[in-house]
């Protein structure tokens, strides 16, 4: 469970630009994909932000299954909270191969050099998580992580975010980048991966139709307050149309 409380967050403090963006804001998650719309500068990506440490608050408290991790530091708070950005390259090294990247990921929080960077007794396991995707990825271990199409980019950076289980997954837009087809492919490679480790999972999106196919919960931000909170069989797409539209 991730309990907010009495979040507030404000921009451009103390002139006349500032903008009150959480004021009192509270909400829970919990084992299961919500997804978040709402409009530019509805707080959508300021939410995953302060929940992954990014930024800090200015009033509020984060739970994390019983745990404050309000001021705790972005590098500590990863450990149990990843996050793939809308970016195909920012979640993956495009310098480094598909194993390099892998091996950085199952390294995550520790120092490491890049001549031991990659374990011969992990190959076996990385090529299994990418033969999870069914994209044929598992052979591609030794190609460029740069030369890889966007969809494969992002099922990679999927699999390299959960690869050591974390308690919440953060998705940032992560395929408005995309075609249509790709994003379709990634979306459902996403859900597959979210249901085999049984993930937390807050998903922002613009795409109010992606989400109801897709994420178990709905919630539309509008200026920074909950203005829709349904399951999403619960709402037809009208509705959600319409409430995405008004926000």
């Amino acid at each position: 469970m991730l309990q907010i409380r009495h979040l507030k967050k404000h921009y451009n403090v103390d002139s006349d630009n500032m903008i009150r963006l959480f004021e009192d804001f509270n909400i829970d998650f919990s084992k299961e994909m919500t997804a978040i719309l709402g409009p530019n500068g509805c707080g959508k990506s300021t939410l995953l932000d302060l929940i992954s440490g990014a930024k800090a608050s200015d009033a509020g408290t984060i739970h994390l299954e019983g745990e404050n991790i309000t001021e705790m530091e972005e590098r500590f708070r990863s450990k149990d909270i990843a996050r793939v950005h809308q970016n195909p390259s920012m979640g993956v090294a495009p310098s480094l191969t598909v194993l390099e990247n892998l091996a950085l990921a199952d390294h995550k929080g520790k120092t490491v050099t890049l001549k031991k960077l990659v374990k011969k007794d992990r190959i076996d396991f990385y090529r299994a998580q990418l033969a999870e995707l069914n994209l044929g990825m598992e052979d591609k271990l030794s190609s460029l992580v740069g030369e890889l199409s966007g969809g494969q980019r992002q099922s990679l950076a999927l699999v390299m975010a959960t690869m050591k289980e974390p308690k919440i997954l953060l998705l940032d837009e992560h395929t408005a980048a995309l075609d249509p087809g790709t994003s379709e492919l990634v979306m459902e490679k996403t859900r597959e991966l979210v249901d085999r480790h049984q993930m937390m999972t807050i998903m922002v999106t613009h795409d109010p139709r992606m989400a109801l196919r897709f994420a178990d919960r709905i919630v539309v931000l509008s200026r920074g307050n909950v203005q829709t909170d349904v399951l999403a069989g619960e709402i037809e797409e009208r509705e959600l149309l319409e409430a995405f539209v008004t926000a």
